[in-house]
């Protein structure tokens, strides 16, 4: 496998996604955002990445949840931005929900799938539809990611990785999933690229994050430090920020999905260059919160992360 040469991110490598940002603008101009996520006692996970996402400059957002928690949202969201959907009976959404959620992804400029839905059948089956069925720029993570790799496990058991690659992968455009190396992992293994342990997988990571996003046709983010992006052309970025720890914890994840998301909606025509600049920051946020709390890296929830994202913005700004 070929070595891949990383372009290394020290400081915005597209800072005129910062810049056309204007002061003053209409909500509806600075990107409408839908997120599905939630289920039964992970309402919080919902609610972070709509801070997330609203902490990094989106205007509109839209939730789309298991009815069962629209009392956790009520007072925290407008009923005009909550969406709440068919569920089963463990209070996630059912396969009934489905029509309702491509519907509601129309209007949208991109949408978030995965923190906090759970890994229920019927759920995982729905994720996997819309996964595979809206035509809006999609962010992947956690339970999306983990029923995505569900839906292949399914259907490699029936046909041909060309079948994936050609039927389904092929119509899917501007996917991005949040992985870790393990998933890294499990996605070399499924598609047939390479039987890898962890380690090394991580002597090559890069090399790895590259044929995978090719394979795929989707952009990647490596969910540790430091952060990498690996686009379906060729390019990894990775931040020079290296911190500790080493994986993202879910919260963390949760808040990553909703600025990378966010900045994706408002700049629709620059998808990839939209994330690379949400990744830095995400990771300058992060830093900042890291300082705050002298250095304690173990206890940086995604909430401590949000209360950071503006000043992580002006920064990068300011550079």
């Amino acid at each position: 496998m070929d070595i891949i040469k990383p372009i290394f991110q020290e400081k915005p490598l597209y800072p005129k996604i910062l810049w056309n940002r204007p002061i003053h603008q209409y909500k509806a101009n600075a990107g409408k955002i839908f997120i599905i996520s939630g289920s039964k006692g992970m309402s919080g996970r919902a609610l972070i990445v709509c801070e997330a996402v609203f902490r990094s400059g989106t205007g509109i957002l839209l939730l789309g949840f298991p009815e069962g928690l629209k009392n956790d949202f009520k007072g925290i969201l407008p009923e005009s931005m909550s969406l709440p959907l068919p569920q089963t009976n463990q209070v996630t959404l059912s396969s009934n929900s489905l029509n309702d959620i491509i519907e509601s992804s129309s209007p949208c400029d991109a949408a978030i799938i995965g923190p906090g839905l759970s890994m229920n059948p019927e759920t995982v089956q729905v994720i996997w539809e819309v996964i595979t069925t809206i035509s809006i720029p999609l962010v992947i993570a956690e339970e999306g990611l983990s029923s995505f790799c569900k839906g292949l496990e399914v259907i490699r058991r029936k046909e041909s990785v060309d079948y994936i690659k050609n039927i389904i992968l092929d119509k899917l455009p501007n996917r991005v999933i949040i992985m870790s190396l393990s998933e890294v992992r499990k996605l070399l293994d499924l598609l047939d690229i390479d039987k890898l342990n962890d380690k090394e997988i991580s002597s090559n990571i890069y090399a790895h994050l590259s044929t995978l996003s090719r394979a795929l046709g989707f952009t990647i983010i490596l969910a540790a430090s430091p952060l990498a992006i690996s686009s379906p052309d060729g390019v990894t970025v990775v931040n020079k920020i290296k911190l500790t720890p080493q994986n993202l914890s879910s919260s963390q994840i949760s808040v990553l999905a909703g600025v990378i998301g966010s900045f994706m909606g408002q700049n629709p025509k620059n998808i990839f260059q939209s994330i690379v600049t949400a990744i830095y920051i995400f990771e300058s946020a992060m830093l900042l919160a890291i300082n705050e709390s002298s250095g304690d890296t173990n206890n940086i929830s995604g909430s401590t992360i949000i209360r950071f994202l503006s000043a992580g913005i002006k920064k990068a700004e300011d550079i």
